[in-house]
C-alpha cells in the first residue's frame, strides 16, 4: 500500500458500515409505517412519511453488503495494480490507482461528514467550496 492511501479513511468507512449494519440488525423486520410529520392533508408530510418507510432494516443490510463490497473489491484492485508495478509509487498505473481508490472512498464517506470522527480532508473534490 501506498504512503498515501487513505487507510484510515478506508477503516473509518468500514466501521461506519459496522455501525450501520447493527443497527439494521436490532431493527424490526419488514415495512415500517411512519406517521406523516403532518397535518393529513399535507403533501409534504406524506411524502416524508413515504421516504422514511423506504429504508427498511433489509434495505439498509443489503446498501452496507454492496458498500462494503465495492471498498473491498477497490482496495483489492489496487493492490494487483501495485503488485503489477512492483510498488512503484511513481509509476502512472500506480498513480492513477491510488486517487481512484481516494476519489471511491472519498465518495462513500461523504455520508458519514456528520460523525465525529470524520475528517474534512476527506472531503470529495467535488463538493469543496
Amino acid at each position: 500500500m501506498t504512503a498515501t492511501e487513505p487507510t484510515d479513511l478506508y477503516a473509518f468507512l468500514l466501521e461506519r458500515l459496522d455501525d450501520d449494519e447493527r443497527a439494521a440488525c436490532a431493527a424490526t423486520p419488514g415495512q415500517l409505517y411512519i406517521a406523516q410529520t403532518g397535518p393529513g392533508d399535507d403533501v409534504q408530510s406524506g411524502k416524508d412519511a413515504a421516504h422514511s418507510a423506504r429504508h427498511t432494516a433489509e434495505r439498509v443490510l443489503a446498501d452496507v453488503w454492496g458498500r462494503r463490497s465495492l471498498i473491498v473489491d477497490v482496495n483489492d484492485f489496487i493492490d494487483k495494480v501495485d503488485e503489477l508495478v512492483d510498488e512503484d509509487d511513481e509509476h502512472p498505473m500506480a498513480q492513477v490507482g491510488a486517487a481512484w481508490r481516494e476519489s471511491v472512498l472519498r465518495g462513500l464517506a461523504a455520508a458519514y461528514a456528520d460523525h465525529p470522527d470524520y475528517q474534512q480532508v476527506w472531503k470529495p473534490a467535488s463538493l469543496v467550496e
